[in-house]
């Protein structure tokens, strides 16, 4: 401030009018005359009053980016000075979004000595939140005022920030204080205007309940251009209200000059490259290009970066320093026509790109990080040159972060996290889930010793989530709870905002004055400030009573406080242009660094240096390098590849070092979901693990659990004890939680209900002795709730801990069970918990993995045997949960639960049901498993279960005389009223198909009638006569050696036909569009098999199960031209089956276990192929009949020879007849 000395107000008016705005150089000054403060500002003049509270006056925006030897901005300073004398609200209105407006009304403020109450608006804004609020002190309830009202009845300025982002009906309850300057309370008290009430007043009139409102009190809203940003339009009644000021981005002459003038050191070419390119983003013929506003006033930033680099030459790449404020390949990757224009622009200004745009940046090297006494030295190489960077440090003294291995990458992201860091600003790390942010972070806060808390954010979280919430005392009193923001703010911590791409824009600028001016206005009425202006006004109090009443108003923002977000820049299916949420405002907030998923070639090293690998660690390390590389071309891959993260690809070396005979393919289906996938994804992923060979598990039908240890009477009775029956899926999923438990992980069950996940996790606690705490969540569940519960003793309310906090201080197991019903918000705070042992309890104590000599009473030290185990439904429609593996299944070691086989499943209902005959359960079985699979594949909408049949066999073992359609009806009663794709009928359909008469009537009966036959007689004389043989020939035939056939797997479509009526037909099954023309059908031990020509292809079905092999056979019966029609039949020796073809006389011999075929080779005597179909007639064709399991019988109609097949000894043996007579037919007749 420059000091002027005129000898009254009236040469002051004089001088003023003498200075033009355009000319002047000296236009504000600030003038002392006796008893009284005068401010002018060119030809306005504004007399200053003593603040009552100095605390609410604005400290250190007068000066801030030297705007007072700005024209622009002393001419935004004078406008606001002219509404403040006519006594009207005003409207600071610009493009794009930035502090810049804001710290005009605060300079405003500050110059004139204006207290303020500022309110930043949200959608979630309440008209509590602006006039008054309620509140219980010592059981009363009482009205607080709040900034409207404050400012109102003090004459401060009332600052609205956001105005945009209000919902509609919202702003209008301000309509008559703006205009009238009159309010009613909610606590029925009236605010009127100064001339009112002072006219009231003279008049003697009753004033109780009324208020008068300040004439000093002044209204400034701040607001985006609405529709240009996302927002309501302004109500026109409000609008009209306001006088309405253009304030554009800073002047370029006047930031340019700033900027080169506090940071001298720089090279000002560098400087000048930097501001012409981001202005020149906001030329005229940009505009329609539909750019994101590049943030200017982040300028400042990375020059400082550059600037407090110890050397003259900057080692960092232009390029990388305009993407730390401006990430335009994160922004513009799905649109690469803007990604191309922002490039001409950086090449039209000189600015250096990089050579390799798509490796991952390994330019810097971390060398050392070196305490100093209230910062830390950071050491890096930059090529072969080192460079130095200083940086801020924490409070505290954490232990190394020892399970970080470093590699060359990681190595320069913490050199760029560093840079970032010696900026004095906060910064976001955006990547992709699991490829390391939240390591990189703690590595960060153990090099710096910082102590770190962290909330993971979600979607509807609120700016009451975020600051402070209100919690409910034990006399019920209401109180508000600091966040662990706010506290990490006074104690100086680290805060990690995890997962901010979750959260809505508006809720996120609620933020934005603790980013970018480290101050925040509580709910419950105090103020975080920065430090120094914190010290300040304590150094500057007359008074010890003032300073207790700034002490009790405000709170001290540690200097090392810091705040690290993480977040992803789009998901997968995202083909949007831009990323939605880093919108113009929030790229202003934070500096931004993009974090790689880590090379293959990265994570082999970790996982090298982590594990002892073996053969299959490095499948595992092949199968993942060519999935990564297939989804670049394949989305459906793509979605796949992105679940195997660092963490899971540890999780399972882990696993393979200690289980190293694991089934690798079952592990890695399991880690995908692989049984709740769509039917397309699950293809595309069996063709891609087709390539690939494992070895098989040799699991055991049996659970495998070493002997418990045994527990203490007094935790007996929180150990399972579960009526079970171990069948082989269940025994082979109880030791897959044991071997994931024994490796320290928690685990997530998840699965359709009623699959078992309960009964399993009883019986794995059960077996290995493990007491348990049981939590069930539900749609109103709260992270308060989660952590305490609330208990009434003696008539009063107290909080005892949750479950949770029981099993976490004693060691044991937590159940959660229905974890998906709960708001994500709520199950999203256990992220924490899980990754880094760290979680804020609602009551404000905090769990930690060691106390490190820290208070017990505020902390909480997680016993080192602490597990959760997680039950959820599985994603999608029937259920109606929230996708909980989205959010917390890459933490948590996963197994999808099914329902068992029909093997598992009938081995399991003999148990309860021993009287019921096989036949019936399995028809339960096989007709239950068509209703699952049509639920699987959408047809119908309800998932039946394992629960169901369980039900139904527990029925009919207690009431055997109840019929199974009776019974059933318990099941499908449920679906009378569905209309929706007829569920009733098909679930009989199904039934009945498999031989159970639901919905059958009693008079559906359609058999023939009994014909009587007439007595049979003979018109023929039949004469028999033994023939013996004219001659005997002996000789061998022989087989080829085995080749592998080709095959296919499929079910066949099995009805019973009794079901819905009773005929002589029993079942049908059909082939559907395997076979199209049937030559022959063979039934032997409960297996048919069925020959045909379209295709030429062997079928073999499983009469019980429906399940079917097909072995084509084209290409191995050649006839003597192209139209050869083979004529199959089907015979078989032992478990061999034999396949004739009789035109050519060939014959395959197949085996169906190991799909293998081996041709006959026949001797000379044997007729063998050399008469085609050509040379024969109908009544000349080649036969081969059935005699025994051993032997065949071989002969040509016509003929007056057979051959006598031996395939014991392999030996054939020709018989020949009297020439005399012809073989019309031959009948084998065994004695």
């Amino acid at each position: 401030m420059l000091p002027v000395r005129p000898a009254n107000i009236h040469k002051l008016a004089q001088i003023s009018q003498k200075l033009t705005f355009q000319t002047s150089s000296r236009v504000y000054s600030s003038e002392k005359i006796p008893e009284k403060n005068f401010i002018r500002l060119g030809d306005q003049v504004k007399e200053l009053n003593t603040p009552t509270c100095p605390e609410k006056v604005p400290k250190g925006y007068a000066g801030l980016n030297n705007s007072l030897n700005s024209q622009a901005f002393l001419h935004n300073l004078r406008w606001l000075m002219q509404k403040d004398s006519l006594k009207q609200d005003c409207y600071l209105i610009g493009s794009p979004p930035g502090a810049f407006r804001r710290h005009l009304a605060f300079s405003y403020a500050e110059i004139t000595k204006r207290e303020i109450e500022y309110l930043c608006l949200t959608r979630d804004t309440t008209e509590s939140d602006i006039k008054q609020r309620r509140e219980v002190k010592n059981s009363s309830v009482l009205y607080e005022n709040q900034c409207a009202v404050n400012a109102a009845l003090n004459g401060r300025i009332l600052i609205i920030e956001g105005i945009e982002k209000a919902e509609r009906n919202l702003l209008p309850i301000l309509n008559n204080l703006l205009e009238n300057r009159e309010i009613n309370l909610d606590d029925g008290q009236f605010m009127v205007s100064p001339e009112r009430y002072d006219k009231l007043k003279h008049l003697n009139t009753n004033m109780n309940n009324l208020l008068r409102v300040h004439e000093d009190f002044r209204v400034i809203a701040i607001g985006l251009p609405v529709p240009k940003y996302k927002g309501n339009l302004l109500d026109p009644p409000l609008r009209s209200r306001f006088q309405a000021h253009l304030v554009p981005y800073p002047n370029y002459e006047d930031f340019l000059s700033y900027v080169r003038s506090k940071y001298e050191n720089v090279d000002p070419g560098l400087i000048k490259k930097f501001f012409d390119f981001s202005y020149s983003l906001y030329a005229p013929e940009m505009t329609n290009i539909g750019l994101v506003d590049f943030p200017v006033e982040n300028l400042d930033k990375i020059i400082k970066i550059v600037n407090n680099i110890k050397n003259q030459i900057s080692p960092i790449k232009e390029i990388s320093l305009v993407e730390k404020i401006y990430p335009f390949q994160l922004l513009y990757q799905n649109d690469d026509s803007k990604e191309k224009v922002v490039w001409n622009m950086l090449g039209k200004f000189g600015i250096e790109a990089k050579s390799d745009q798509c490796s991952q940046s390994t330019e810097n090297e971390l060398v050392s990080v070196v305490d100093k006494l209230d910062s830390k030295v950071v050491t890096f190489k930059s090529g072969s040159d080192l460079f130095t960077v200083e940086v801020g440090k924490g409070n505290s003294c954490v232990n190394e972060n020892k399970s970080f291995i470093m590699n060359r990458y990681h190595s320069s992201l913490l050199v760029d996290m560093f840079l970032n860091h010696s900026s004095g600003h906060d910064f976001v790390l955006i990547g992709p889930t699991g490829c390391g942010k939240t390591e990189l972070i703690n590595k960060f806060a153990s090099l710096l010793d910082y102590s770190t808390q962290s909330m993971h954010l979600f979607k509807d979280m609120s700016a009451r989530d975020l600051i402070q919430q209100r919690i409910t005392e034990t006399n019920g009193d209401t109180k508000w709870l600091n966040s662990p923001l706010i506290e990490a703010a006074i104690n100086g911590d680290l805060m990690i905002l995890d997962g901010i791409h979750r959260l809505k824009d508006d809720t996120l600028m609620s933020l934005r004055r603790l980013i970018q001016d480290r101050e925040l206005d509580l709910l419950d009425g105090r103020k975080l400030i920065r430090h120094d202006k914190y010290d300040e006004l304590i150094n500057t109090a007359t008074n010890d009573e003032e300073k207790k009443r700034i002490k009790s108003r405000l709170m001290r923002i540690d200097p090392a406080f810091k705040i690290i977000g993480t977040a992803e820049a789009s998901s997968l299916s995202d083909n949007k242009a831009t990323i939605e949420w880093l919108n113009s405002e929030v790229l202003n907030l934070f500096l931004y660094e993009k974090v790689d998923p880590l090379g293959l070639e990265y994570e082999h090293e970790i996982l090298s240096r982590k594990f002892l690998l073996n053969d299959k660690h490095e499948q595992l390390f092949e199968i993942i390098r060519q999935l990564k590389s297939a989804a670049q071309t394949d989305t459906h891959l793509k979605h796949v590849s992105s679940l195997f993260t660092l963490r899971k690809l540890i999780r399972m070396c882990k696993k393979i070092e200690k289980y190293p005979n694991i089934n690798l393919g079952e592990e890695i289906l399991n880690s995908c979901l692989y049984k709740f996938m769509p039917s397309l994804n699950k293809q595309i992923l069996d063709d891609f693990l087709a390539k690939f060979t494992f070895e098989s598990s040799n699991a055991s039908e049996t659970v495998q659990i070493p002997a418990p240890i045994k527990q203490k009477s007094e935790k007996l009775a929180k150990i399972p004890d579960v009526v079970f029956y171990e069948n082989k899926l269940h025994s082979k999923i109880l030791n897959n939680l044991y071997q994931d438990f024994s490796l320290g992980e928690h685990l997530l069950l998840i699965g359709n209900q009623g699959t078992g996940k309960n009964k399993l996790v009883d019986r794995f606690l059960m077996l290995t002795q493990t007491p348990r705490e049981y939590l069930q969540l539900h749609r109103d569940t709260t992270v308060h709730s989660l952590t305490v519960q609330p208990c009434i003793k003696n008539g009063v309310v107290f909080y005892e801990d949750s479950p949770l906090v029981k099993a976490i201080k004693t060691g044991e197991v937590l159940v959660i069970d229905e974890a998906d019903k709960a708001p994500l918000h709520v199950t999203s705070v256990l992220k924490s918990l899980i990754e880094n042992g760290e979680m804020i309890l609602s009551d404000g104590r905090r769990i930690v993995k060691n106390l490190n000599g820290r208070n017990s009473e505020k902390y909480i030290q997680m016993h080192p045997d602490f597990r959760m185990i997680i039950l959820a439904n599985r994603p999608g429609y029937p259920f109606l949960g929230n996708d909980f593996f989205s959010i917390l299944g890459d933490l948590l070691s996963t197994h999808p639960i099914d329902n068992p086989d029909p093997d598992s499943e009938i081995q399991m209902l003999r148990n309860y049901a021993p009287s019921l005959s096989d036949e019936v359960l399995k028809k339960l079985i096989s007709a239950f498993g068509t209703l699952r699979k049509m639920s699987d594949q959408g047809l119908i909408s309800y998932p039946y279960s394992t629960r169901e049949i369980v039900n139904v066999v527990k029925h009919m073992q207690k009431y055997p005389d109840d019929s199974l359609p009776q019974v059933l009806a318990n099941v499908y009663d449920f679906d009378h009223f569905e209309d929706q794709n007829n569920l009733k009928e098909t679930f009989r359909e199904v039934m009945n198909k498999h031989g159970i008469p639901v919905g059958a009537s009693r008079l559906s009966i359609s058999l023939s009638e009994v014909q009587k036959l007439p007595q049979i007689s003979s018109n023929l004389d039949v004469v028999t006569q033994r023939v013996s043989p004219s001659s005997v020939e002996l000789s061998k035939f022989g087989l080829s050696a085995p080749f592998q056939m080709e095959s296919e797997v499929f079910e066949c479509e099995h009805v019973e036909k009794r079901a819905d009526y009773f005929s002589e037909l029993r079942s049908t099954w059909s082939l559907g569009a395997k076979q199209k023309l049937i030559s022959d059908l063979m039934v032997k031990d409960k297996r048919a098999y069925v020959t045909g020509v379209k295709p030429l292809s062997v079928v073999e079905i499983d009469l019980e199960s429906s399940k079917a092999k097909e072995i084509l056979v084209g290409g191995y019966f050649k006839g003597a031209w192209r139209s050869f029609y083979p004529n199959f039949k089907i015979l078989n020796v032992d478990s061999k089956i034999i396949l004739y073809e009789e035109s050519t006389n060939q014959a395959i011999q197949l085996d169906f276990e190991s799909l293998t075929g081996k041709k006959l080779e026949f001797s000379g005597g044997f007729l063998g192929p050399k008469i085609s179909k050509y040379f024969q007639t109908q009544s000349s064709q080649n036969r081969l009949v059935h005699f025994n399991d051993k032997i065949l019988v071989q002969y040509k109609s016509g003929s007056s020879d057979f051959t006598v097949l031996n395939f014991d000894t392999y030996e054939d043996k020709r018989i020949v007849i009297d020439p005399s007579l012809r073989i019309n037919n031959l009948i084998v007749a065994q004695r």
